[in-house]
């Protein structure tokens, strides 16, 4: 039903996913390590990281006025990922639902209250989202644009979610019963629900851990940050904290980044046998490692970073050198 919008040519040719990895880079990513490197601050990329995955998740499923700004809002960031992260624990009793709920019955709970809790809180961070997008869907339909009104940009659109609303709608109208569309609404909602949660911490995961690798080895680092300044054409130092927009099929040829990459996924896979496309993000910044303390993968099985933490000192780079 999905496998063709996150195809690897889909999403290198999307003018909607090019559009809002732009907009959140230029707008929410390179302002946040600016602000950062103005109070000398150091940056905990995993969280930062984290945002800005779910932003751009969030972005391609639903649009982007209808997704997440965790980039600029560190509250709602950190109180998302502190809910996220409570839910570990109970997931071997998930495959388990009707014993579950007859030992619940009976006063015995498998799954404890804090997990229910904080799975409806982010079912209804979701729904929330779903809705926001369903209401978008006519605006930015192609074949019925608004009379008078310039189109919307390819960011508003909610790719994921229409292609998923036309589907699950076409197979709810051969039912034509008086609950099909409140169900529609849920099988929706429960599906974008599992696209949030993995885009999400995969993402996350490979990002960090490469970030970390990058940083204890300068000069792979520095070699990189040429080898992308080679494909982007910066006319000024004042571009210095934006990021041009090379093609997506240019950053895919880059070798030195796509061994980064794959070898980031082969020590630290976030979701194994699944290769990722990741703009590395050191054309203007130097990194330091202020803190990994923890950062060492747990155990062969868990893919996460044991501790959450990496914090680095940024400095800034002359995009002429």
């Amino acid at each position: 039903m999905v496998s063709n919008i996150y195809s690897n040519s889909t999403l290198l040719s999307s003018p909607a996913l090019e559009n809002i990895t732009q907009t959140i880079l230029n707008e929410r990513f390179i302002p946040a390590l600016r602000s950062a490197i103005a109070g000398s601050k150091d940056v905990d990329v995993y969280s930062l990281f984290g945002g800005t995955s779910m932003d751009i998740v969030t972005g391609y499923i639903f649009g982007l006025p209808s997704s997440t700004d965790f980039t600029t809002d560190e509250t709602e960031r950190r109180r998302f990922h502190d809910l996220y992260f409570s839910r570990r624990g109970p997931d071997f009793w998930l495959q388990f639902p009707g014993l579950v709920r007859l030992l619940r019955q009976i006063g015995i709970k498998l799954i404890p209250d804090r997990f229910v809790a904080a799975t409806l809180e982010i079912e209804a961070f979701v729904m929330a989202m779903c809705d926001k997008a369903a209401a978008r869907i006519p605006a930015t339909s192609t074949t019925e644009p608004l009379e008078g009104a310039p189109p919307p940009p390819p960011s508003h659109h909610p790719t994921v979610y229409a292609h998923l609303s036309t589907a699950l709608t076409a197979q709810a109208a051969l039912t034509d019963t008086p609950t099909a569309a409140e169900a529609t609404r849920l099988a929706l909602a429960s599906e974008c629900m599992d696209h949030v949660v993995a885009g999400y911490e995969t993402s996350t995961v490979t990002l960090t851990y490469l970030c970390w690798h990058l940083s204890r080895q300068p000069s792979i680092q520095h070699a990189l940050r040429r080898e992308i300044q080679g494909i982007i054409a910066t006319n000024s130092a004042s571009a210095a904290f934006t990021v041009p927009s090379p093609s997506p099929h240019a950053l895919t040829s880059l070798p030195l980044l796509h061994a980064c990459v794959t070898e980031t996924l082969r020590l630290h896979a976030g979701a194994p046998e699944i290769k990722h496309v990741i703009a590395a993000l050191y054309a203007n910044f130097e990194t330091e490692i202020v803190d990994d303390g923890g950062i060492e993968q747990e155990d062969h099985f868990l893919a996460h970073p044991k501790g959450h933490r990496l914090i680095l000192r940024l400095k800034e780079m002359d995009a002429r050198e």
